[in-house]
């Protein structure tokens, strides 16, 4: 058939994410342009090495387990059309991890004031390392987050539990925005969730409020 063309596969992942954690289930996108339909479709999510099928569906999911940390895929999806002519794609380079959690603001030795400039923080003095200084202006939080789902910030004073927030993102960054503390030193804990488990926590101490 002069109007032929021969099928040309796009596969990608939900989010692009560079690392996932073993456990996390991903959403596998998989299109085709051109060939003759009906089509074939075959996905192997532990190339290029393993040529195991993990799925013939055209959109899939799936989930590393713990076998598969510290390896490095690259994710194919084969297509066969009618008249038997294939074409493959590549969803990237795909490291798998431990699920992990870290916050990365606010950061102890820092000063947070709306007056120290744009972004609000500048680095403290030496006697302040062990500390987190909030000048007059609400609590700023940032986590990264391999294989969450949800995160929860939690603001601790003395053991109680003074506000909490769950929050949700489609990337491994998180964030949330407080409303400024009383005067006092806080906690703030960051938990990690997969549905309803929680995979990992991080906290951190001298929180003080002014």
């Amino acid at each position: 058939d002069d109007n032929y063309d021969p099928p040309q596969v796009s596969a990608s992942i939900e989010g692009s994410p560079p690392t996932v954690a073993a456990g996390q289930e991903l959403q596998f996108l998989g299109s085709v342009a051109g060939g003759a339909p009906p089509y074939s479709w075959k996905w192997r999510f532990r190339g290029p090495s393993d040529p195991t099928v993990h799925s013939t569906e055209q959109n899939a999911t799936f989930a590393y387990i713990q076998s598969d940390i510290g390896h490095r895929y690259n994710p194919s999806l084969e297509v066969i059309d009618a008249l038997g002519v294939s074409d493959k794609g590549y969803v990237g380079l795909i490291d798998v991890a431990e699920p992990s959690i870290e916050i990365t603001k606010p950061q102890l030795g820092y000063f947070y004031s709306r007056s120290t400039g744009s972004n609000g923080e500048y680095r403290a003095i030496l006697a302040f390392f062990n500390y987190v200084l909030i000048f007059n202006q609400d609590l700023e939080v940032r986590a990264h987050a391999i294989g969450a789902e949800t995160v929860k910030f939690i603001v601790e004073k003395r053991g109680n539990k003074i506000k909490q927030a769950e929050v949700s993102s489609e990337t491994d960054f998180f964030s949330y925005t407080f409303d400024k503390l009383p005067l006092g030193v806080y906690t703030l804990k960051a938990e990690a969730y997969q549905g309803n488990t929680k995979i990992d926590s991080d906290s951190l101490s001298g929180i003080i409020s002014i």
